[in-house]
């Protein structure tokens, strides 16, 4: 089974439109809900707690409300 390791700035991809955005967006795809796929999307707790800092960031430049904000955190607890 192929494991498909995210670092935080591959992670983040999920959330904000930049280069690599579609390709993590797909992977993230692929791993939801297809059955018979043997892909599985991992991380690390580094990561989890690096994106909620650059995504507080975000919010505290003006770039993502809070509520925003609050689905990107709530979305990668799931993710």
């Amino acid at each position: 089974m192929p494991l498909v390791y995210l670092d935080t700035s591959a992670f983040l991809r999920r959330f904000k439109t930049e280069s690599g955005s579609v390709g993590i967006g797909q992977l993230f795809s692929l791993a939801e809900g297809q059955p018979g796929l043997t892909l599985v999307l991992v991380t690390s707790g580094w990561t989890l707690n690096e994106s909620t800092g650059v995504l507080l960031c975000e919010h505290h430049k003006g770039h993502l409300t809070k509520q925003q904000m609050y689905k990107c955190t709530t979305r990668s607890r799931k993710s």
